[in-house]
């Protein structure tokens, strides 16, 4: 049936249309793909051995009590609206990122200069870490990502677990801080939502989440952006001359060009995707990419168009495992991408195809040169 095929590679169902894709994500009979992320740790020697924090975190994906009481006690910390609060500062974030850009004489990678650093910044200034722990998020968020990989090598899962060990040793003596003296960044909230009900190895793998979800996806929707208005340089002029268009087009980079390709479900019972019948237990991986641009759903659907009729897509998953970090991710992008619009007009690719990195699941480049960047001084 067209929407879905099977991958040998993978040992799993690939569901491409954006009909089916909302069947599994959202409809009843799914669950979260924890099994299939514990097999593909067994590298570091079975599930039954992985680092405790490691599998807490896993655990925090799975359908449960666990993830309920998770979601809980995160999401008012995340909503649309305490985000929303944030926007100014994030502003401010994303003004300094493009500042020190226009800084530089020629070429200059937007990827290592604006992308990474401005989530980098914002998730040190909601944790309250200071420069030693910004540059710990910088050093281990993509060490981190291997647990999202759809298969990745033991090596990049024993790095990953050394990463969160790192993490925890520099987060372990902060959070025996903040409990004795809170304050008003997310690490103290969580100890006080969670109090009595997180042990410390959920609260740290939260963190982790956040250092994940946060950086690394968000830097490469940044990236993804940018590279979408510089190729259409018609939608480039029209952000540049009214920049509340920012919310449009971070919605079109992020159906066209989501960071994260795929999401994993397994069928709690037997479920039906069409003619195909899946079995209970049987797993299947939802491409968001390609729901993104089914033509059965969006009209011209590789066409890159801010404000479309039907921009609604699937980048942030759906059901009880929509991203958390959406409104964030979304603030930060849009900030960024006014910022770029107005105080560098004359951007201009250095490379024709930029490279992005290696990966089964993330959609994000390792490179992004412009050429020669012409600012504006004041604040845009």
């Amino acid at each position: 049936m067209s929407g879905v095929r099977f991958d040998e590679r993978l040992d799993a169902l690939v569901v491409t249309s954006f009909p089916l894709a909302r069947q599994v994500l959202h409809g009843p009979g799914w669950v979260s793909d924890l099994a299939a992320n514990l097999r593909l740790l067994a590298g570091m020697g079975g599930a039954e051995d992985l680092p405790p924090l490691m599998a807490t975190m896993l655990e925090l994906f799975a359908d449960g009590p666990v993830h309920d009481r998770f979601r809980e006690l995160v999401a008012p910390s995340f909503s649309a609206k305490r985000i929303e609060a944030l926007r100014p500062w994030i502003a401010e974030i994303a003004a300094a990122g493009v500042s020190g850009v226009s800084e530089v004489d020629g070429p200059v990678d937007l990827i290592e200069l604006l992308a990474y650093p401005v989530p980098v910044a914002v998730i040190a200034g909601l944790l309250d870490v200071g420069q030693e722990g910004a540059e710990l998020i910088s050093e281990t968020a993509p060490r981190l990502t291997a647990v999202l990989e759809s298969d990745p090598a033991e090596e990049q899962l024993l790095d990953a677990g050394h990463a969160a060990i790192d993490c925890a040793m520099f987060l372990l003596p902060l959070l025996a801080e903040r409990r004795a003296e809170p304050g008003d960044d997310f690490v103290s909230e969580l100890l006080r939502a969670g109090d009595g009900l997180l042990s410390l190895d959920e609260v740290l793998a939260i963190i982790l989440l956040l250092l994940i979800a946060g950086q690394e996806t968000t830097a490469g929707l940044i990236g993804n952006g940018v590279l979408d208005l510089l190729r259409h340089p018609a939608e480039l002029a029209a952000l540049r001359g009214e920049p509340g268009r920012a919310g449009a087009v971070v919605q079109e980079v992020l159906r066209l060009d989501p960071p994260l390709r795929t999401t994993g479900r397994l069928a709690a019972t037997e479920q039906w995707l069409g003619e195909v019948v899946v079995p209970a237990g049987g797993k299947v991986l939802v491409d968001l990419a390609a729901a993104n641009r089914d033509p059965v759903r969006f009209t011209d659907p590789d066409r890159f168009a801010p404000g479309r009729a039907d921009a609604a897509h699937l980048a942030f998953g759906g059901g009880a495992h929509f991203c958390l970090g959406a409104a964030l991710a979304r603030v930060e992008t849009e900030e960024v991408l006014r910022q770029v619009a107005v105080r560098l007009p004359e951007l201009a690719l250095a490379e024709p195809e930029p490279p992005r990195r290696p990966s089964t699941n993330f959609h994000a480049l390792t490179r992004l040169l412009i050429a020669h960047p012409s600012a504006v001084r004041s604040p845009g």
